[in-house]
């Protein structure tokens, strides 16, 4: 019967020893997931922050054209003052 209990004793101070570890591996798996996606949300910010500033610039040149067609009406003796 010791030889059974020893046998037990070893078998369960293993799989608690995997468990263990299994629970380790887990905690890394979840930092590296947490760091990945700080990563994604960094880039993504990043990503809407060029998004914007090049619609902001598209919007100031669109502007820039419709003074530029604005001051060719203007100066056009038959553009519109009829």
């Amino acid at each position: 019967m010791n030889n059974t209990t020893d046998g037990m004793k070893t078998n369960l101070s293993e799989a608690g020893g995997h468990l263990k570890q299994a629970a380790i591996d887990t905690g890394d798996a979840v930092r590296n997931a947490a760091t990945a996606a700080a990563d994604e949300l960094r880039l993504g910010k990043a990503n809407v922050k060029a998004d914007l500033a090049d619609g902001a610039l598209a919007g100031i040149t669109a502007a820039e054209h419709a003074g530029g067609a604005a001051r060719q009406l203007g100066d056009d003796p038959a553009g519109g003052d009829r």
